[in-house]
């Protein structure tokens, strides 16, 4: 019981501190229609436990830098809002770290230009 109950309270942090899945859980709820515009999305942000734990400035902040790899990346597309593309849907739905897709689809473009260089 001393070991559980009476000891010292540990330090929490949200998972969502890491870029990894402060990427993935963007783009999901983009491609989900939960937040549809920047505005929505902070909101949507702004009521989790990570979001606690940072400053509203620096929250935004990340979400900006999140937001803009995302759509050079074109997981996503900002015109008069957010919106995932068809390639964001699948990542989303695979539920992989946006950063992984984005190297896989790399690689895999580099192999396709060796093979049509010979």
């Amino acid at each position: 019981m001393q070991q559980y109950v009476h000891a010292n309270v540990e330090n929490i942090w949200s998972k969502l501190g890491s870029e990894n899945a402060l990427r993935t859980h963007i783009l999901s709820t983009i491609a989900t229609g939960f937040a549809r515009s920047m505005d929505e999305l902070i909101d949507f942000m702004g009521g989790t436990f990570y979001a606690a734990q940072q400053e509203h400035w620096s929250l935004k902040a990340v979400i900006e830098k999140v937001i803009t790899f995302l759509v050079e990346k074109k997981f996503i597309m900002q015109n008069n809002g957010l919106f995932a593309t068809r390639l964001g849907e699948l990542v989303s739905r695979l539920y992989i770290d946006p950063l992984s897709a984005s190297m896989i689809l790399d690689g895999m473009e580099r192999i396709e230009e060796k093979e049509h260089a010979v």
